[in-house]
């Protein structure tokens, strides 16, 4: 049986403010009382970014109540969770991480040099998400088929305002056309895919939008903006790195939701949820409804891909696709497998496509891969001593060669006298090749027990 504590916090969920004030007025003593992990209303009101409530409860209870499971204070957990004041990106902004955190590796992977803050906290609360929309600083970026658009005076996506999007498809109307988009409240295939990224560090509210289906909006860009929707091959690599990685973010969930339209457990058709990042089930009683289900959510295909280096350390063992162009040679890749370890599939895909056999595997670092929602796990691998010889098993590769720290060096270096040519540097395999020659003083992390 509910208590009056539960019924609390379930006004403070539903940010009913009149609920909250009547409990409190029946019983006086509740600011005071917790839950068994030690959360009071006061925490509740935190976590549920409820400012209202916070601010009433704030002068009755004891704010230096910590909780029982993470040991926070209420002001602790609304600073990781997002507490508004007057505006959700206000606070968000706060919570985004800069640039500057991020390791020199981290910068150089294209694609995933992000210092967003996905607001995750946030997608589940649709009258904080109508907020953080029509924020002033709220910007969105068009896709076409997953083509994107350009600024054309900088190398940034380019950007627009949902008003601005609104008055061009439904000038006048009463309802604002993106609005529909965010809680979309039945299956319609007309209805546009709308994304929120998160909040950038000029605390701006990122979305995307799918303008697939949007004529008005396709005809404004070419006849009012005088822009074409570029592919993201090769043109993405002309954006700086942090614009590169919202395309990747929005290009991969967005064709996801092209994909998943129906639910893979009963047919029906699903329904966009969380600002993109689930879609539910329209069907009333799928297991889905009742359980957590994969499906639901965003799809990420992991590719082991690795740098064999030979026993002594002086060697990297390359392949080359017969489609690549003439003298190219790249590290060896592959997507893992169910109930597979990234090592155990880097070991798989060197045996596979070298019959290089592979010992000891050390992890590098990790590159997104919009293509369509690909993650790159970087990685080194020591061949086992006799276990060098190279036998191309699946003939998956046209070649495959055993080059030196030197060759890399002047492949890296380039010019026509170049031993191979190499993956460009917006790629984890350039990464991965110019980490150990360039680096003297590579050396192993893991232990080897051979």
């Amino acid at each position: 049986m509910a208590t009056s504590f539960d019924d609390a916090v379930e006004a403070i969920r539903g940010h009913s403010l009149s609920a909250l004030e009547a409990l409190l007025a029946n019983d006086a003593s509740l600011p005071r009382q917790a839950n068994v992990q030690g959360w009071t209303l006061l925490h509740f009101a935190a976590r549920f970014a409820f400012t209202a409530g916070f601010n009433l409860l704030l002068p009755l209870s004891d704010a230096t109540t910590r909780t029982g499971d993470g040991n926070k204070t209420a002001q602790e957990l609304g600073q990781a969770w997002g507490l508004l004041s007057d505006g959700v990106s206000q606070i968000a902004a706060k919570l985004t991480p800069s640039i500057d955190h991020l390791s020199v590796t981290e910068r150089n992977m294209f694609f995933g040099a992000s210092a967003i803050d996905r607001a995750g906290a946030l997608r589940k609360d649709p009258a904080a998400l109508t907020k953080v929309l029509y924020d002033s600083k709220s910007r969105v970026t068009l896709l076409h088929s997953l083509n994107f658009l350009k600024s054309p005076t900088e190398q940034s996506l380019l950007w627009m305002s949902p008003t601005e999007i609104d008055q061009i498809v439904t000038p006048g109307a009463s309802s604002p056309f993106l609005l529909s988009c965010l809680t979309p409240l039945s299956p319609n295939d007309n209805i546009p895919t709308l994304i929120l990224l998160g909040v950038n560090q000029n605390n701006s509210p990122l979305w995307a939008l799918d303008v697939s289906s949007i004529a008005l909006l396709q005809q404004h860009v070419q006849s009012k903006l005088s822009l074409d929707f570029l592919p993201a091959r090769p043109k993405a690599y002309d954006l700086n790195p942090q614009e590169a990685a919202h395309l990747a973010q929005a290009r991969s969930l967005l064709d996801w939701h092209a994909r998943f339209k129906f639910c893979s457990l009963c047919g029906s058709k699903t329904l966009l949820a969380e600002a993109g990042y689930k879609r539910v089930c329209h069907n009333s009683s799928c297991v889905s409804q009742t359980s957590v289900q994969n499906s639901c959510f965003p799809r990420t295909d992991p590719v082991a891909i690795v740098c064999i280096l030979s026993h002594d350390g002086e060697r990297a063992l390359l392949g080359r696709q017969k489609v690549w162009p003439s003298g190219m040679y790249s590290c060896i890749a592959g997507f893992m497998e169910p109930g597979e370890s990234m090592e155990a599939a880097a070991r798989r895909e060197a045996r596979e496509e070298t019959g290089v056999i592979v010992g000891r595997v050390q992890y590098f670092a990790s590159q997104p891969w919009p293509f369509p929602a690909n993650l790159m796990l970087g990685m080194y691998g020591e061949a086992v001593l006799g276990g060098e010889t190279i036998d191309l098993v699946d003939q998956e590769l046209e070649d495959a060669k055993w080059f030196t720290r030197q060759e890399i060096l002047d492949s890296l270096a380039g010019g026509s006298s170049a031993p191979l040519k190499m993956a460009q540097t917006y790629a984890i395999a350039h990464q991965l090749l110019k980490n150990w020659a360039e680096n003297g003083s590579f050396h192993w992390t893991v232990q080897a027990k051979y």
